[in-house]
């Protein structure tokens, strides 16, 4: 399997792809000083970056919950050339999901329970990964319901 190039909230994003990115388009991971064992997944949508997420993101991390907000495949670059030549040369669409399960896998290393919210195109790969029962709660905000796929 090729390595897919999403960039995750639990990990440091290399300073070489920082630097490329638009600055709201860089992943955040926001910890409890007290360990929490739940954790929200916020997924963008489509041509959007980690902080459309950030409403959401603010207020579950109120509520005491810890946040994670991954950068999406062929996302949050800052000069329209890379995003358009990365968005054009997307893996395949198994790759977007492939990334979400594994933005829960480190989660579930971490929490004992992982849910997950995502806007519009990240909607669609939460109800997915809701569906493949990998996360314990979904919801999601402007999911385009003509872009869902029959089981």
């Amino acid at each position: 399997m090729n390595e897919i190039q999403y960039y995750s909230a639990f990990k440091p994003l290399p300073a070489e792809i920082r630097a490329r990115l638009w600055q709201k388009g860089h992943p955040f991971l926001f910890q409890h000083e007290k360990p929490s064992d739940t954790i929200v997944i916020c997924l963008h949508g489509y041509t959007a970056a980690p902080f459309e997420t950030r409403p959401i993101a603010d207020a579950s991390f109120n509520l005491g919950l810890d946040v994670a907000a991954p950068l999406l495949p062929g996302h949050g670059f800052a000069m329209e050339e890379d995003q358009k030549e990365k968005l054009s040369t997307l893996m395949k669409e198994e790759d977007m999901f492939e990334s979400v399960r594994n933005e829960i896998r480190i989660a579930r290393e971490q929490y004992e329970n992982v849910y997950i919210y995502g806007q519009s195109m990240g909607g669609i790969l939460a109800l997915s990964m809701a569906g493949e029962r990998l996360v314990d709660a979904c919801a999601t905000t402007a999911t385009d319901h003509s872009l869902l796929q029959p089981l």
